[in-house]
């Protein structure tokens, strides 16, 4: 939804405070032009500076902002554990949606149809199972692995934008995906400091949402879980497997047997002990008692501290150059983002480091040294400015 200040609450409230336009800059650190943009309203406030204003004339966050419909159709945002989207996360999303808008005209993709989505999605074992049976198609290896590689392909015929982002692996953050039903555009950014046993599954959970923009909260992202899961290992694979496991007898002999799988088509034991459950489920079997002493999660626990995470594997490093990072993300990952933001530097004047850290959250200075290596080819050479 496209949202807009309530600048007639806010002028009351300006009011029977006292303030002028230039108290309410002094106070939230901005230009008064920032604020009299606000009021006509030009221009909308970032999330930060929105939480100001709301505190500063006592205005709760529903009453502050208004709705409109048709930006976003869906976004949501990815994190370890059991986290909780809040509503300053939401109006984040909704901010950073509004710059990405801005790059939606420099894509490099049909504009003159729609991308293929699935009609009725459902959270149902069998529904998801015949779905990931026609995607993996010709994608699957001999082993039953499916390489991250193969993933990007299907992610562009759904005019899915893959953003690959280093937020650092402390931050538990896996990603963001943002869908601008105006343009039917997915925008997905992917933090690479994760597991390299995680990273797949997130591609494919957010494959999950791409494919079902229709599906919203909780019912989106128990879609997305499910097809990811299911994606990567199959009841297929899953049936064989329980058959292998429920012949040992110790539990730790199954644990470390769903590990090497693991280790040989590169997923977390995770995916494969939930495909597992939810196969024995579906066909009321016998459990395999993986939970057993916590066994299966501190293997896993174990198998993460082994392996150097995604950006390390590609980088060999933990502080890649811009001009590495912006390589791989073009050329290896298959992203067009960087292409789609180098048009806009080139053709729109306006457009700010400030602008480039908004959108994928990162540092100001990281942001500058991104654009400037964007627009190095842009700039005239020294011999032509004499």
């Amino acid at each position: 939804m496209e949202k807009r200040l309530n600048t007639r609450l806010v002028s009351s409230r300006m009011l029977e405070k006292g303030f002028s336009q230039q108290d309410l800059a002094d106070k939230i650190g901005v230009s008064k032009a920032a604020i009299s943009k606000w009021l006509k309203p030009s221009s909308f406030p970032k999330p930060s500076y929105l939480l100001k204003l709301g505190k500063l004339l006592s205005i709760k966050h529903g009453d502050l902002v208004i709705n409109d419909a048709g930006l976003i159709q869906q976004v949501a945002f990815r994190k370890s554990g059991n986290y909780k989207i809040k509503e300053e996360h939401i109006e984040q999303f909704q901010f950073v949606a509004r710059l990405l808008k801005r790059l939606v005209p420099q894509l490099p993709f049909d504009q003159f149809s729609d991308p293929s989505i699935l009609s009725k999605p459902e959270v149902n074992y069998k529904y998801i199972q015949n779905v990931v049976r026609n995607t993996r198609g010709d994608i699957a290896e001999e082993n039953g692995e499916i390489k991250y590689t193969s993933l990007i392909n299907l992610f562009n015929n759904l005019k899915a934008i893959l953003i690959p982002v280093l937020w650092d692996k402390k931050s538990r953050k896996h990603g963001t995906h943002i869908h601008l039903s105006e343009s039917k555009t997915t925008w997905i950014f992917l933090n690479i400091d994760s597991s390299i046993f995680d990273f797949k599954f997130w591609m494919a959970h957010e494959l999950g949402h791409a494919k079902a923009p229709q599906l919203t909260g909780d019912e989106g992202e128990d879609f997305a879980d499910r097809f990811a899961g299911a994606l990567l290992f199959p009841e297929e694979m899953a049936k064989s497997t329980y058959e292998k496991l429920i012949g040992l007898e110790n539990v730790w002999d199954r644990v470390n047997s769903v590990v090497e799988i693991a280790k040989e088509i590169m997923i977390s034991p995770l995916t494969i002990y939930y495909q597992l459950k939810f196969y024995c489920e579906e066909y009321d079997l016998a459990s395999l008692d993986l939970e057993h002493d916590k066994s299966i999660f501190k293997a896993t626990a174990d198998l993460n501290k082994q392996y150097k995470n995604v950006s390390e594997n590609i980088f060999n490093t933990d502080n890649p150059s811009v001009e590495d990072y912006l390589s791989f993300s073009e050329n290896e990952f298959g992203s067009v983002f960087f292409h789609a933001l180098k048009g806009l530097l080139t053709n729109e004047g306006d457009v700010s480091p400030k602008f480039i850290s908004n959108v994928l959250d990162i540092p100001l200075a990281d942001a500058y040294e991104i654009m400037r290596e964007l627009i190095k080819d842009e700039r005239p050479s020294e011999s032509t400015t004499k």
